[in-house]
């Protein structure tokens, strides 16, 4: 947000140095047929689409803003939602225009391991006859949907844009529940090593947890507002026997919310086992050096009384004082130790 700062409404942020190359792919396919192009400027997409087919026009990678530009100014599409679209540090929202429907969202991809994760930004406009989408990178999520628009699985070529649309957004909101079965993992794994002290920089990775939780929850939130205003609207751009998908995806979503309030609270459950073995190793500490204290404190005492420098003192000038004095003392040391040990006080 930061890098729009005084810059009037509508002005695109500047591309980063690794931003992903821009490129655009028109899909349109119908019970017939399914046809696949990239195109090299936005100017070659209107001789591309068609009324008798479902047309999806995918715009991928920030580094060129001017494609974007021409595409808004091509089909009719406000500078705001342009501008939005590229912002990927926007939150997700919805937006209804006259003729249009305006969705962003995040999508979430997971590494390695629950902390690591890749984020993202799209933007979804939806019109008569046209489906428009922008990706910050490219959308590896949708393969396996393009796959079966292609082989022409199940009824998907005799669906609309508006289905289209649906489909995009439930497959982000799947992928967050492969986020959450990787979380689980993460946690309860981090669960049994806190139990027998095998985690190491447990604080460390506790924290990056809770904070994956907060990215994850700050995301989820605003999404499933806006899927549910979606919902809500009169638009005609949704057909009415559609809109129960809408619903189910904001089913799901709220799904995703509570378990997020689930994984926070074991988070902080996390980091509490993790203090509590803190404390309970200080307290073997503790206990181990008051045994030892406590033991030596009598011998300390013997030690003392003969260290004085008095020319008179008893049994100095007895051969066998020293080795009578350090049996006492053994004896005193290991007849405290029994007594304790007898007590259960370690």
């Amino acid at each position: 947000m930061r890098r729009k700062a005084g810059q009037p409404p509508g002005t695109l942020i500047t591309p980063s140095d690794e931003a992903s190359e821009t490129i655009i792919t028109v899909r349109t396919f119908n019970d017939q047929s399914f046809k696949q192009t990239i195109v090299d400027a936005p100017a070659d997409i209107p001789g591309l689409l068609s009324s008798h087919t479902t047309n999806w026009i995918h715009v991928s990678g920030f580094r060129n803003t001017n494609v974007y530009r021409e595409v808004g100014e091509l089909f009719n599409i406000n500078p705001l939602i342009i501008e939005d679209a590229l912002n990927p540090e926007h939150l997700p929202k919805a937006e209804e225009f006259e003729d249009q429907l305006f969705l962003i969202i995040k999508s979430i991809l997971s590494g390695n391991n629950a902390e690591e994760f890749t984020i993202n930004h799209m933007g979804f406009v939806l019109q008569q006859n046209l489906l428009i989408t922008f990706a910050q990178h490219q959308a590896t999520v949708f393969n396996v949907f393009i796959d079966r628009i292609e082989k022409a699985v199940g009824k998907i070529r005799q669906r609309k844009e508006d289905y289209v649309f649906y489909r995009l957004i439930d497959i982000v909101t799947d992928h967050y529940f492969g986020i959450f079965e990787k979380l689980d993992e993460e946690m309860f794994s981090m669960e049994t090593k806190l139990t027998t002290d095998d985690l190491e920089s447990p604080a460390e990775k506790i924290t990056a947890i809770k904070k994956h939780i907060y990215n994850i929850k700050k995301f989820l939130l605003p999404s499933a507002e806006a899927v549910l205003s979606i919902l809500k609207s009169e638009t005609g751009l949704i057909k009415k026997q559609n809109r129960s998908y809408f619903n189910d995806v904001v089913d799901h979503l709220r799904h995703l919310i509570q378990n997020l309030d689930g994984y926070r609270e074991m988070a902080i459950s996390l980091m509490e086992l993790h203090m509590a073995n803190n404390a309970n190793r200080m307290n073997e500490v503790m206990k181990t050096l008051t045994i030892i204290a406590t033991i030596f404190i009598p011998l300390t005492f013997l030690a003392g009384i003969y260290g004085m420098n008095f020319q008179y003192m008893p049994e100095l000038q007895l051969s066998w004082a020293y080795p009578v004095l350090m049996g006492f003392m053994l004896v005193v040391g290991v007849g405290m130790y029994l007594y304790m040990k007898r007590r259960k006080w370690f």
